[in-house]
Order: C-alpha cells, then structure tokens, then sequence
C-alpha cells in the first residue's frame, strides 16, 4: 500500500504528464501493479491519454503503452507476432493481466513479466517521451537505466512472416517463471536466413544469443550441426532459491532444442 502519497494527477495531454514530470511532482502509472515498492509522492494517472490500442500501419502493429497483458493474449495476431500473445496471456493471473500494461511491464520490468524476450526475437522498438525522448530498439531500450523521468507511449512491432515458438519454465502456472525463451526464424529454401534467438528471467535483462544465431543462420533447418549448436550454448544464469544454474543452463538447451523441432515441423507444414 502507498502511504505517501500526497498528489494524484489526472492529465489528458502527454505535454501535461511531461510538466508534471519535470517539476518532480509524480511518477506515471496505469495499471499501478509495479508501484507496490516505489517510494513516490505523486502519481501520474496516464489513463486518459489513448494510449490502449493495438494499430496495424504498413510498417507492422503498434501497440498503445497502456494495452493491458490480456488485450494482447487475446488479439488475433496475423502472424508469428503471437508469441508476444502467448508470453503476456501466460504471465500473472487472469485478474491481474487485465490491469497489467505493456509499458509499464517494460519500464518498471516486474518478475512477472515475460514480454521482453519475444519482443527481442520479433524485433520490436520502444517510444518514449520525456527526459529520454526517442525511438529505441528494444534491446538498446533494455539497455537504459530505469527512470521515472520518461514514459513510453508505443511499442512497434514489424510484420513476422516466418515462424516462431515461446516458451516459460516455472514451477507452477501462477510461479514467476524460472527461464522463458523466444525463438524467430525466416527459411527459405530450406535455410534458415534469419535467426533470433532471445532469452529471459534466468538472467537480470533478457538478451539475444547473438552468436548462437550467427552460427545457425545460413545452415539447412534439418543441419545435423544445429543441435551440436545449441547443445554448446553457455549463458551465466543469475541466483535462484529453486533451481541450480546448471538446472537452468540444461533446461535453456533443451527447450531450445524443442524450439527448433517445432519450428521445423511449422516449415514441413508450410
């Protein structure tokens, strides 16, 4: 529960919210479930700013910053862009997933959540306005310090024709999840010749396996080599109370390895 706070704003106008913020007066919210631990005196309600929205443009979909996690699960994603429906419709509980929005998942980043990694491998960017104003891909927006001093109005997502899986490894369905993956490919002629392989929550920031896709990138989707690959893949897992590193890394390797027997049986449907 919030005990300090002293001011709650009600703007209509992003120029509104950003006065608000310069003068240190509040922090912007709209679902107000990563707020449980901030320490503020202010809050920014950013519900009337039609920011909740899923838009399709010729560059992709774009999504409002105030969406809520079961908006996106339940959309009907035209393409392999349904791995972040996937991920948001398998984070939190129902209940909480109808308060829960896109952008402040990404910018309070909760344990919860699990929508950086397939927005890494679908190679999404982030909106934001305020101290940090500009357009950035999601990895490098990963990359930024967390601050109350800036809000996201939009995450862009380009089409994704080719074929994609997700998978979250938690004890049970309402656990925080342990290790979640992504993986996105485009094949043509039976190669593979785009690979983007993300990984999160076993590690403090989800990131790409950049030099794992650089190796499977160019080889048959049936290569013999692409399990001797993936079985080489290293990562530095961070402490977890339920599961040895060793646990993580071997789950990690073998989840992939069903990511890539899916992915092939997506092509010899197609």
């Amino acid at each position: 529960m919030q005990e300090n706070i002293k001011e709650w704003y009600r703007p209509g106008s992003v120029d509104e919210v950003l006065n608000i913020i310069r003068s240190d007066q509040g922090i912007p919210y709209a679902g107000g479930t990563g707020l449980k631990n901030s320490p503020v005196a202010g809050l920014i309600d950013l519900r009337r700013l039609n920011l909740n929205y899923i838009n399709e443009n010729s560059s992709g979909k774009m999504i409002g910053a105030c969406t809520h996690f079961n908006e996106i699960a339940n959309y009907t994603w035209p393409d392999s862009r349904r791995i972040l429906g996937q991920a948001a419709g398998q984070a939190a509980s129902n209940p909480l997933r109808n308060l829960i929005t896109i952008g402040g998942s990404l910018a309070f980043r909760p344990v919860w959540s699990n929508v950086p990694t397939p927005l890494l491998a679908l190679n999404a960017s982030v909106k934001a306005v305020g101290a940090q104003a500009a357009e950035y891909s999601i990895t490098d927006f990963l990359q930024l310090k967390r601050s109350s001093k800036f809000f996201i109005t939009e995450i862009d997502i380009p089409p994704a024709p080719g074929f994609g899986v997700y998978h979250r490894f938690a004890r049970t369905r309402f656990d925080y999840s342990a290790l979640d993956l992504a993986v996105y490919i485009e094949v043509q002629s039976g190669a593979i010749v785009l690979c983007r392989i993300a990984i999160g929550n076993a590690i403090p920031v989800a990131i790409r396996l950049i030099n794992v896709e650089n190796r499977l990138t160019g080889l048959s989707i049936n290569d013999s080599q692409i399990p001797a690959i993936i079985n080489a893949v290293e990562i530095k897992p961070g402490h977890n109370p339920n599961f040895s590193r060793e646990f993580l890394l071997n789950m990690l390797r073998t989840e992939l390895l069903r990511a890539f027997t899916k992915i092939r049986e997506q092509v010899d449907a197609n």
